[in-house]
């Protein structure tokens, strides 16, 4: 999003950032900012401001009318949303439509499509709340493994589908969640539309010195990190993990009990980082629900490091571009080997990615999608 922003601003486009938690160190300094505090329910120290933080996930009315006063002062064109569920809430909507503005949608994860957001479940692919919604959510405890969290988040989606809370246009990064989209409840509210997500490059090239693999991300379940961990032991491949989230610990226990040969890095400095993906054999994307359009790969897709993914969600269309990647089914010790045997005969092109993924490009379709909801004439 500030990437995007960034990128509007200097081209002569005028843009503000609305949200919680702004960090302007992040944001390119033509860009107006307005900010907003997010109730955090997790960090509530008393019981009335965790009552007024689990009211702000279905309704958030301070956002509302903060919002509502930023439009007015900004007088935008058009309002592209981001992840604005559970935070700014979907009470942004009406107040954007009131204003008789457009909206566009990034659809980041399935949240319009799924309660939980990640349309899965203990690594089985979900989609049963798409076109309607039932008590599956709160049976299979599918948010957080929890009955209570999936009560909540199901009664946002019913609140959220009867109430018609829906963008005018949503951009879907990757075909696999278009057709998603294109399918459910969304449809005939909603155009959809397929963009796919642009890629950074500063200039670094894999050059696969090291002795390692390496993954990239966030350690939570459906990332599948569990099971590349055991993968790695079994393969006697060594592994580096650069990220952090809550299974962490979980993940050095289990390290521990097997012997692994696992380092786990932490977040990063972009410097370490990239000298860990020049290095590496290969990064691995071991995710276990259907990824979208992970940063990781297109940040590797870049340099051209040779990956390897998990065959599930939009994974596969980065092949297409010029990626390098070895598609398995299943993240075992044997798939493991298999697929960095494959790799090396595998087809690349670094330089066609970038292209391909460029942000000149990617804006430009963006701006292509204002100029559809709006209207307006290039």
């Amino acid at each position: 999003m500030a990437s995007l922003a960034g990128v509007q601003a200097n081209d002569g486009n005028d843009v503000a950032v609305f949200g919680g938690d702004l960090d302007p160190s992040f944001l390119d300094e033509k860009i107006e900012k307005y900010g907003i505090e997010i109730p955090d329910f997790h960090s509530a120290d008393t019981l009335q401001k965790k009552a007024r933080a689990a009211q702000a996930v279905f309704w958030n009315r301070d956002a509302a009318k903060e919002l509502d006063r930023v439009i007015g002062e900004f007088c935008p064109d058009v309002v592209h949303l981001h992840n604005y569920a559970h935070q700014l809430s979907s009470s942004v909507l009406p107040v954007i439509r009131k204003r008789g503005i457009p909206s566009v949608y990034t659809a980041h994860d399935y949240k319009l499509i799924c309660p939980s957001y990640v349309a899965n479940i203990s690594g089985e692919d979900c989609f049963s709340c798409v076109k309607k919604l039932s008590l599956k959510p709160i049976i299979r405890a599918c948010h957080q493994t929890s009955r209570t969290w999936s009560s909540v988040v199901l009664g946002e989606a019913i609140g959220v589908r009867t109430l018609g809370l829906t963008p005018d246009l949503v951009i879907a990064p990757s075909d696999f969640m278009g057709d998603r989209l294109a399918e459910s409840w969304l449809s005939p509210h909603s155009s959809i539309i397929t963009i796919p997500n642009p890629a950074s490059w500063d200039g670094g090239e894999w050059k696969g010195s090291g002795d390692f693999v390496l993954f990239v991300g966030r350690l939570s379940r459906e990332k599948g990190v569990d099971e590349l961990v055991h993968a790695c032991h079994g393969a006697g491949i060594p592994l580096v993990v650069a990220g952090d989230g809550p299974l962490r610990s979980e993940l050095q226990s289990a390290v521990t009990g097997l012997g692994a040969n696992v380092r786990f890095t932490g977040h990063l400095p972009h410097e370490e980082l990239l000298a860990l993906r020049q290095n590496c054999i290969a990064q691995v994307i071991p995710s276990t629900w259907p990824e979208n359009a992970p940063l990781s790969v297109l940040e590797a897709g870049a340099s051209g490091v040779p990956m390897i993914a998990s065959n599930r969600g939009g994974l596969p269309e980065f092949m297409s571009d010029g990626a390098r990647i070895a598609l398995v089914d299943e993240i075992t010790a044997a798939a493991l080997e298999a697929a960095l045997e494959r790799i090396e005969r595998l087809p690349g092109d670094a330089a066609m990615f970038r292209t391909r993924r460029s942000w000149h490009l990617h804006e430009r379709r963006v701006m292509d999608a204002y100029v559809r909801v709006t209207g307006a004439e290039k």
